[in-house]
């Protein structure tokens, strides 16, 4: 691998839950910020962008180091793809986990990112309890990035139940600087409207990245109380009034949990949604760790397995030239394998049961 660079330390203010910096959404550790520092120069990232410079592989950009060393491809290709080489510091790529307004209670997802969730956990499995929060994004700051920004990525919660992010949006889109932005949504598509796609139709190009992680009841299980029905009802109406600027991909965590179902999922994808790329976005899951599918029984762990190498040997049949995206996701599912821990089993069962537990309890007292 050649010298380590990426141009977000140059290029991106990242603003992360109640208002924290950080260099992406993808790091792996903490930056040093200073209480003073004027966010808008990104004076909190020079550390980052001289250790580059130098060769050095940061502690935050680990995970995309590791991928890269993997054969995989990681968000720091996807971002050098958008922003070239540079060496101007200038803000063209704004970052946000706007709040922790959200409609899911997703098992996977951490409480800090989910009010919902956060109560569950607070009244039923003794985590501690946070208020909701919110990154405060005032328009006299905004107003001196839309210049030079060209692509803005949202994230919560769930952006389109959250007021605050959907006004945010709207107002965008009134605005002149719309037509020479991306806007980027990470979504449940839990919700969705004739209204949200005529305000999307006025960015210079939109992409919707659906969280969704299983099929059916499976995924109902996994984004508890989301209905599959809605969601299958929110991608026919994207479809119905699709607009030619609109990307739509599918992110999907691999876990335990959903290890059975990945072949359908591919399969709902690739029938569904007819995007360019043939397969979803795939990642690995971080924690809790006893989620990652390497907990499973070996009986478990091996069908699975084989259900989604059965889907990918069908698609590299149909598909020969798309080999690299099946080749890739094989690399993933490999480096899964090498993570085998059974000793977490136990506690995944137990994770499960209280969560089923803690749900039927709540259902039982509305």
């Amino acid at each position: 691998m050649g010298k380590f660079v990426c141009p977000i330390p140059w290029v991106s203010l990242s603003l992360g839950a109640q208002s924290t910096p950080r260099l992406c959404c993808h790091q792996e550790a903490a930056i040093s910020t200073q209480e003073d520092a004027d966010l808008l120069q990104l004076s909190h990232l020079a550390t980052i962008r001289e250790s580059m410079l130098r060769g050095e592989v940061p502690p935050q950009c680990r995970g995309c180091y590791r991928l890269e060393e993997s054969g995989c491809s990681s968000p720091r290709q996807d971002y050098i793809n958008r922003f070239g080489n540079v060496d101007e510091v200038r803000i063209k790529y704004l970052d946000v986990t706007f709040n922790n307004d959200c409609n899911l209670e997703c098992m996977m997802c951490s409480p800090l990112y989910s009010y919902k969730l956060n109560k569950l956990y607070h009244r039923e499995m003794d985590f501690s309890h946070s208020s909701t929060w919110q990154v405060d994004l005032d328009s006299k700051t905004l107003g001196r990035m839309l210049p030079s920004l060209e692509v803005i990525t949202l994230t919560g919660g769930e952006p389109f139940v959250s007021k605050k992010i959907v006004d945010f949006i709207k107002n965008l889109s009134d605005g002149a600087f719309a037509r020479n932005l991306t806007l980027r949504v990470f979504t449940n598509l839990s919700q969705m409207s004739l209204e949200i796609i005529n305000t999307l139709k006025k960015f210079k190009k939109v992409e919707l990245l659906l969280s969704i992680d299983s099929v059916e009841e499976n995924y109902e299980f996994i984004r508890y109380p989301a209905s599959w029905k809605t969601l299958v009802n929110n991608i026919e109406l994207l479809n119905a009034h699709r607009f030619p600027h609109l990307d739509i991909h599918l992110h999907c965590v691999l876990m335990a949990t959903n290890w059975s179902f990945i072949g359908e999922l591919i399969n709902f994808y690739h029938k569904t949604l007819g995007h360019p790329n043939l397969l979803p976005i795939f990642v690995e899951i971080d924690t809790p760790s006893f989620l990652h599918p390497g907990v499973l029984p070996e009986k478990e762990f091996n069908d699975g397995l084989k259900s989604i190498e059965q889907v990918l040997n069908e698609l590299e049949d149909k598909f020969p030239i798309r080999r690299n995206e099946i080749s890739e996701l094989r690399i993933l599912l490999k480096k899964i394998a090498s993570k085998r821990d059974l000793n977490l089993y136990l506690q995944y069962k137990v994770f499960i049961a209280k969560l089923r537990e803690a749900r039927a309890k709540v259902n039982h007292d509305k």
